[in-house]
């Protein structure tokens, strides 16, 4: 398959965005997400399985994820790392 619909697995940063009247966390916003690299990153919403293993004070999260087609597939949480 040609790299821009598919890439091995790797660790990809989440970001999620703080309500600016409140200051607080909002896990039911869009989230931000990019891999190293920087080469595919973008905005995501409803993806169950990342609400799933974060606590409600985290801001940033990592997950493994794999790029297919035009998206992440994210899979397990992985430790927290130096960016």
């Amino acid at each position: 398959m040609p790299t821009s619909h598919w890439a091995p697995k790797t660790v990809v940063k989440i970001s999620f965005y703080r309500d600016p009247e409140t200051g607080q966390i909002d896990h039911l916003a869009p989230f931000q997400v990019s891999n190293r690299a920087g080469r595919y990153s973008g905005s995501y919403e409803d993806e169950p399985q990342i609400l799933a293993e974060i606590e409600p004070d985290t801001g940033t999260a990592y997950f493994e994820a794999q790029w297919v087609g035009e998206r992440w597939v994210f899979g397990r949480r992985v430790a927290d790392e130096g960016w």
